[in-house]
């Protein structure tokens, strides 16, 4: 397989999960409306209620969310004279990519981990923690600066907010649902009893649900960031011993970033495994170093 047919697939793959992301939502909003109008909502309450609420997320969002992920990871901003080869390397990286130099952020952490955020390519970051910048040589951090590279040029930063907001849009809507219903009138229904059986089955797992769609939305990202950045530095062999470098060094030291749980499926490596496939935020790393040889 070649790097465009690998960037091709994954590229699908992400296509056809956003579709599915997209249908769990409307369905989370077509029974909640259901479940408190006690009846069908009718198709002009339905839809304007599916983008004011979606629209009111995305603002949220796409207007602090690369800020909030910065704090929450407890990222400062590089200043060049600290790490002049990493601000030269994200600066040439950028320039044969083709987008704006990013803004870069470091993490004073001996864990060797990094990340891509931001809201399109004018306004994007990468972050590096201070244990991947000192503890690798120049073409494993190089790798490494590429993949994260290669997210924000494919737009995987927006992607992954996108993701998110739909995640926090059904847990919200899911939630309210749920509480709302202290406060109904029991059996006394309008609408037909079954659907609203069917609504309230499908609101309880819809959370669940959307977790494992935006996670694999993840994985599958990773893999494609992975291929982009090969191609990105001609060089895959460099991001590969960078994904062996960080394997090994958390399997003699096993601490893990202290960030907040959402900001996993970000950083290029997952500490440890999920106990379910499923759970994971990223592919195993063996199977990322397995693809990465074989480019």
């Amino acid at each position: 397989m070649t790097l465009y047919d690998e960037i091709g697939r994954n590229n699908k793959v992400t296509i056809l999960l956003f579709v599915i992301y997209a249908i769990l939502y409307a369905l989370v909003v077509y029974f909640a409306l259901y479940i408190f109008l006690e009846s069908d909502p009718g198709l002009p309450v339905f839809t304007i209620s599916t983008l004011i609420l979606l629209a009111l997320f995305y603002l949220i969002a796409f207007t602090q969310g690369a800020n909030i992920v910065l704090a929450l990871a407890g990222a400062r901003p590089l200043e060049k004279k600290e790490f002049p080869f990493v601000y030269n390397t994200v600066e040439g990286l950028s320039i044969a990519a083709g987008i704006p130099m990013p803004k870069i952020y470091i993490i004073d952490s001996d864990t060797l981990n990094a990340f891509a955020t931001g809201m399109d390519t004018k306004n994007s970051y990468i972050a590096l923690t201070t244990g991947i910048i000192k503890k690798m040589n120049r073409a494993e951090l190089e790798g490494v600066i590429a993949h994260e590279m290669s997210h924000i040029k494919n737009y995987d930063i927006r992607l992954m907010l996108a993701g998110a907001v739909l995640a926090m849009a059904i847990a919200f809507i899911a939630d309210v649902t749920l509480r709302s219903l202290r406060y109904s009138r029991g059996g006394d229904k309008k609408g037909s009893g079954y659907i609203i059986i069917i609504g309230l089955a499908f609101v309880v797992l819809a959370p669940i649900v959307s977790t494992i769609i935006r996670l694999a939305i993840s994985r599958n990202r990773e893999y494609a960031a992975d291929a982009s950045a090969a191609m990105l530095t001609r060089y895959p062999p460099g991001l590969a011993s960078a994904l062996t470098v960080i394997k090994n060094d958390y399997e003699k030291n096993p601490k893990e970033l202290s960030t907040n749980e959402a900001l996993k499926p970000l950083f290029i490596f997952e500490p440890g495994k999920a106990i379910v496939s499923l759970l994971s935020t990223h592919p195993p790393v063996e199977e990322r170093i397995a693809r990465l040889k074989k480019m």
